[in-house]
């Protein structure tokens, strides 16, 4: 797979919201399995050093759920948003 490339990013106070659009030649269950494990993202952005859900929330797939990833250092505190699997669709 190749990496994501964003097409769409924007500074909101400290937070920053990002799009990303990707076509990979892989058949869509393959891709979903990947990017629908909430708190497994380091198997598909090698720039996350290490990723956890937080156990005091709701648990993936459910709305709210909260993973926190180290990405060079940096630590990102992730909401789920959308978990959509009949369309293939997840925001956080």
């Amino acid at each position: 797979m190749s990496s994501p490339a964003n097409d769409y990013a924007s500074r909101e106070g400290l937070h920053t919201v990002c799009k990303v659009v990707e076509t990979i030649e892989q058949p869509v269950e393959v891709v979903w399995a990947l990017v629908s494990a909430f708190g497994a993202i380091k198997a598909w952005m090698p720039a996350i050093a290490t990723c956890i859900v937080l156990k005091d929330r709701p648990q993936p797939p459910s709305y709210g759920a909260v993973r926190l990833a180290n990405a060079s250092g940096s630590e990102l505190e992730e909401i789920l948003e959308i978990w959509d699997a009949k369309n293939h669709f997840i925001s956080y």
